[in-house]
Order: structure tokens, then C-alpha cells, then sequence
């Protein structure tokens, strides 16, 4: 990925307005793509976003599954916040201001405060996205897929969990070759072949300049095929 200075300078309200739940999963693959080509350039540089699985190597034999972890009181106040920054009557937006406040979130100044969830409550989400995708891989080798891997965002900030409770909770997972978690400045990643695990740490200003890439690709801004997508480095 090339991050240029243009896009390291973008902020998020210089945006077209947030994401609705169609527009999310899009963004959420470009996401995983430019992480990926950051993290390991040599190894997916020939990747495509497509469907089924999400992202696939341009022979067709490799492919990565992308989801999001996010609880349902989560992914509501998400939904309900983009509703609100969308609308210009100010009725429904004091009802979707009400909404997301009983859940223990916040809008202020800067923005939307998220409500406070455990590590307990973190390690279900993980969980329960695992269990949900492990049910496509039969689908995916009828394909003639001969190695999938699992990517996962994290929505929000994850509780601090150990290495530990990471790896027991990647192993889960089955039959995907390799687990990558990412949340804010960091990639986790699992092989299950020979378990092993490795934590990236990634600058903030970089990972928020991923996604802004993932975002304009979404907008049309740009497109997987200019330089910031196939080339490597910092501009």
C-alpha cells in the first residue's frame, strides 16, 4: 500500500457522510485487503476483493472470509448513529439520539462514545463470528478453494485479553488455514499449522490511513488498481 500524504492528511468528517449496513461490508473488505497488502505485501498483493469467498487470489485456489465482530447492542448504536448523522429532522434525531443513549453510548463533540462491554462479552463476539463462518467452508472447497483464511475486524476497541485466551480462541477455527484479528494498531494473526501466533503492531496514523484508503475505494475516489492499492510504501 502507498500512503500518501494526501490520504494520511484526510479526516473523517472531511467524508461523505458515515456508512449504511450495505456500504459497510464493502468498506469492511477493502479494510481487510489494505491491511493485508500493508502487513504482507509479498503475500497478497495479487488478491482481489470478489464474493464468495470475500477476497481471492487471482488463480482462484486461495481466498480469505471477512467478517465483523461486533455484539448486536453494538452493531444497533452503529446503525442508529448513522441514522443521525444522515438526518436533518431534528425530531428523529433526538428519537436516535434517545435510542443510543440507553444503551450506555454517547454522542458528544467528537463523536460517538461507545458503551462498556468486558472481556467476557468480547470473547463471545470472537466467538460466536468464528462459529458462524466455519460454516461456509464446505461451500468454499466444493468451489475448488484449496486454502481459506479467516479475517476479522474487531468493532470499537477490544478488552485487553491474553495471548493466551487469543490463541485458544483462534484454534476454534478449523479449518481456515490462517485467523487474522485486527482492531486500532494492531494484527493478530494464527497459523494453524504449526500454531503460531504473531501480533503486528501497525502506527495509528497508518491504520487510519487504511481506512481511509478502504473508503475512498468505496466512494469511487479511487480504485483497487491506482497506485495506493499496487504499489508499496509511504509518499
Amino acid at each position: 500500500m502507498l500512503i500518501t500524504d494526501e490520504i494520511r492528511n484526510v479526516q473523517w468528517y472531511d467524508l461523505e457522510g458515515p456508512l449504511l449496513s450495505e456500504k459497510m461490508k464493502e468498506y469492511d473488505e477493502y479494510f481487510a485487503l489494505a491491511i493485508l497488502r500493508y502487513c504482507y505485501p509479498d503475500l497478497y498483493m495479487d488478491y482481489e476483493k470478489l464474493d464468495g469467498p470475500d477476497l481471492q487470489n487471482k488463480n482462484g485456489k486461495h481466498g480469505v472470509e471477512v467478517t465483523l465482530a461486533t455484539s448486536e447492542v453494538l452493531a444497533s448504536v452503529e446503525g442508529n448513529y448513522a441514522k443521525y448523522q444522515l438526518s436533518a429532522d431534528t425530531a428523529q434525531k433526538e428519537k436516535l439520539r434517545s435510542k443510543i443513549e440507553k444503551t450506555g453510548a454517547c454522542i458528544d463533540p467528537l463523536g460517538l462514545s461507545y458503551p462498556v462491554e468486558d472481556s467476557q462479552q468480547d470473547e463471545e463476539i470472537i466467538r460466536s463470528v468464528i462459529q458462524k463462518k466455519l460454516s461456509k467452508l464446505n461451500s468454499y472447497r466444493e468451489k475448488g478453494f484449496e486454502k481459506m483464511e479467516l479475517f476479522i475486524r474487531f468493532s470499537g476497541i477490544p478488552c485487553i485479553l491474553s495471548e493466551a485466551s487469543y490463541i485458544d480462541l483462534f484454534a476454534e477455527a478449523k479449518g481456515y488455514e490462517t485467523i487474522y484479528f485486527t482492531a486500532p494498531s494492531c494484527l493478530m494473526s494464527y497459523l494453524h499449522s504449526d500454531k503460531k501466533f504473531e501480533c503486528k503492531s501497525i502506527p495509528r496514523e497508518d491504520y487510519d490511513a487504511l481506512g481511509v484508503i478502504a473508503r475512498f475505494t468505496v466512494d469511487r475516489k479511487i480504485n483497487i488498481d491506482s497506485p495506493i492499492w499496487t504499489e508499496y510504501g509511504k509518499q
